[in-house]
């Protein structure tokens, strides 16, 4: 179980149900969503992609959402959003990744620096439990990327939303708006 709450947190590729189920998110205009193939490309290697039959790329590209930098041609810097398998209230998802984030820090190769973690709401609506973490590829801290790990409730639904960027970059800086129906 821990281990499946670091990749949510940390590496999202693997998701547990529809993403297209009445509710649509809003990113700015750095943020387009990533087609197909860069999608399947860039999340499996080719030899994997080779033994995947038609129905099983679909059935993993129905379950997540990718978005990319504008008019870059990887995924990179990234948005992903999925449904998340996790349920309970923002408190007890609150404590579930703050003891993921201090276990993902003991004996790995990679340095997850937690810059902020906390529970806000999104247009004052929408309960957001974050966390913020440098996710440093070094040992003196010169390379890596930042991470804003998101779990949002709308309605009876938590979706995981990840924000994988060079630069330091919050929810509200690329999220617009959440609409439902």
């Amino acid at each position: 179980m821990k281990k499946l709450i670091l990749l949510l947190l940390f590496i999202p590729l693997v998701s547990f149900g529809q993403v297209k189920d009445g509710v649509e998110f809003i990113f700015s205009d750095d943020f387009e969503l990533a087609p197909p193939e860069l999608i399947l490309n860039s999340t499996f290697d080719k030899a994997t992609l080779n033994l995947m039959s038609k129905e099983e790329k679909n059935s993993f590209l129905s379950k997540v959402e990718y978005y990319r930098k504008i008019n870059r041609n990887n995924l990179a810097e990234n948005i992903s959003i999925e449904n998340s398998p996790l349920s309970g209230t923002p408190k007890s998802l609150y404590d579930l990744m703050y003891d993921a984030y201090k276990k993902a820090s003991l004996g790995n190769h990679r340095a997850y620096n937690i810059i902020d973690i906390g529970i806000k709401k999104f247009n004052g609506i929408y309960t957001v439990v974050y966390m913020d973490v440098y996710n440093s590829l070094d040992e003196s801290n010169s390379l890596g990327y930042w991470t804003m790990a998101c779990y949002i409730y709308v309605g009876d639904k938590i979706y995981l939303i990840s924000i994988n960027t060079l630069d330091r970059i919050k929810l509200e800086d690329v999220l617009k708006k959440i609409n439902t129906r």
